[in-house]
């Protein structure tokens, strides 16, 4: 597993990277650490973030990145690390603590940062929207798994890649997009009702037994629904 993945600076460091349309090498300081409210996570949720238009042929591209999102006031941490095999979310999650057991050193439980790894950017900005609208991850990757094996549903786990809509207007509804894995292309959407996911979150996180159930089954730092579909 490459450092390069966990290296995050604080949006300083230029780098050249090759047009994918010409191979004109480009000079950029890619944004690689997002704060709340702010400008850059705005480009994050717009897809505008580290686009590049090339200065030879104006075709415009994304540099692939490591990111990371802060919210000190609430001590929450989500890393995206932008690898190709997804497959290898142990080997990431093992860098991660040793990454974040360098960086805390002998921090008590009470003084850690509550953190997530991600390994593709639209799960990194589903992180940080299910954290910005007050929801528990742990209970929506659950909801998700409820919903892959509900045979009313329909929804092939191999091929489709659920993620929590963040931009649905219905407070009524707690709604998903339908990723096609291969394309990346949005393939259709579904939902369940709002009271669903509050009486679940309830059961789980009002109860020590039902908590520690939620945190062994999401247990670490890739806190996904794949763990349990194809862990």
């Amino acid at each position: 597993m490459a450092n390069e993945f966990f290296d995050f600076q604080e949006n300083t460091r230029a780098r050249d990277v090759s047009c994918p349309t010409c191979e004109c090498t480009q000079t950029i300081t890619p944004v690689t650490v997002l704060h709340s409210d702010t400008d850059e996570l705005e480009k994050l949720f717009q897809g505008h973030l580290n686009t590049v238009t090339c200065s030879s042929c104006h075709a415009q591209f994304r540099v692939q990145a490591p990111l990371l999102f802060r919210d000190d006031e609430h001590r929450f941490l989500v890393y995206y690390a932008p690898l190709e095999d997804r497959g290898k979310w142990d080997e990431a999650e093992k860098q991660m603590r040793q990454i974040t057991a360098n960086v805390f050193g002998n921090a008590s439980l009470d003084e850690l940062p509550d953190c997530r790894l991600t390994l593709t950017r639209r799960s990194f900005i589903e992180k940080i929207a299910l954290h910005l609208d007050g929801l528990d991850d742990r209970v929506v990757e659950y909801v998700k798994y409820q919903l892959y094996n509900n045979p009313e549903q329909n929804v092939d786990a191999v091929r489709y890649e659920l993620l929590y809509d963040f931009t649905a207007s219905d407070d009524d509804k707690l709604a998903f997009i339908l990723f096609d894995r291969e394309s990346g292309t949005a393939q259709a959407a579904t939902h369940i009702p709002r009271h669903v996911y509050e009486e679940v979150a309830e059961a789980f996180l009002k109860d020590d037994d039902m908590r520690e159930e939620l945190e062994a089954l999401f247990s670490g730092y890739y806190v996904n629904v794949e763990k349990l579909l194809f862990g």
